[in-house]
């Protein structure tokens, strides 16, 4: 039972830093859209 745990938790770690990276990229993306229209004025 315990390697079963741990194996879904080093999976979920895994799942959570691809989910992490693409909400840093989509953050970079929607600040350099935000600096574009102000930087247009």
């Amino acid at each position: 039972m315990r390697g079963v745990a741990v194996e879904r938790f080093h999976r979920d770690a895994r799942l959570f830093r691809i989910y992490e990276g693409t909400s840093q990229i989509q953050q970079v993306i929607i600040a350099k859209a935000l600096l574009g229209e102000a930087a247009r004025g």
